[in-house]
């Protein structure tokens, strides 16, 4: 995995790729989030490729812990980011109407 300067996109999939690994574990998001920033330290994770990996790989009923075990870990990294997880409601275009 590469991305320009290795610290959003390719941390944000190196996470949810250790996260599938470990996600039978209670401790999963924790744990996968130790091991990514053990090995880059600089990361500042893509909060829209987090989401979709974390609604490709959980089950719709635990997908809100999920997310807010991310969170929490995020909360950690102090990034300017207010909103982690934003809602991305599907809003149709008006081409979609017809």
């Amino acid at each position: 995995m590469h991305c320009v300067a290795g610290i959003s996109r390719s941390t944000a999939i190196a996470w949810v790729i250790v996260f599938d690994k470990l996600k039978g574990k209670p401790d999963a998001v924790r744990r996968s989030f130790d091991i990514v920033r053990k090995l880059r330290p600089i990361l500042s994770p893509n909060r829209h490729v987090l989401r979709l990996g974390i609604e490709a790989l959980t089950e719709k009923g635990s997908r809100k812990r999920v997310m807010q075990q991310f969170q929490d870990c995020l909360e950690e990294l102090e990034c300017p980011e207010s909103a982690f997880f934003p809602s991305y409601a599907y809003q149709p275009a008006q081409d979609d109407q017809r």
